[in-house]
């Protein structure tokens, strides 16, 4: 499956649900981020916003416009999510597939909201990781 789309979507909303492995990796995680991947294949910017609570999946969503977009520019509920992180299909790719480390890739991306909360929920931000690497993507 295509990393970043709707099917991916569709498959975490589903291990959310029913995977007994992905239940056990979000188990007591409470985190709301965004992912804004830029220029992504077919000239888009997509969105995915992550709102877990207590373990549970929250209607993750998409959101895809065409490249630029102002996806890149809007605001975005900090009472909701804590940070939105942005950065090139490529390095959001290889982040979030573990094919490289997160922390090794900080200076490619941009990050909006609150560092001192991002810092705090790196733990649950790599369980979020460790979810979506287990996916077959192809990036």
């Amino acid at each position: 499956m295509r990393f970043f789309s709707q099917e991916m979507v569709d498959e975490l909303k589903k291990r959310g649900e029913t995977d007994p492995a992905t239940q056990k990796t979000l188990h007591g995680v409470t985190i709301g981020v965004i992912l804004l991947a830029t220029d992504c294949p077919g000239n888009e910017d997509r969105a995915l916003n992550v709102d877990i609570a207590d373990g549970k999946l929250r209607e993750p969503t998409m959101q895809v416009k065409p490249a630029p977009s102002d996806l890149r520019t809007a605001p975005f509920d900090q009472d909701k999510y804590i940070v939105k992180i942005s950065g090139h299909y490529s390095v959001i790719g290889q982040a979030l597939t573990g094919k490289t480390a997160l922390i090794t890739v900080l200076d490619k991306l941009s990050i909006e909201g609150d560092l001192t909360k991002f810092m705090n929920q790196l733990g649950a931000i790599q369980n979020i990781i460790d979810v979506v690497s287990a996916l077959p993507l192809e990036v």
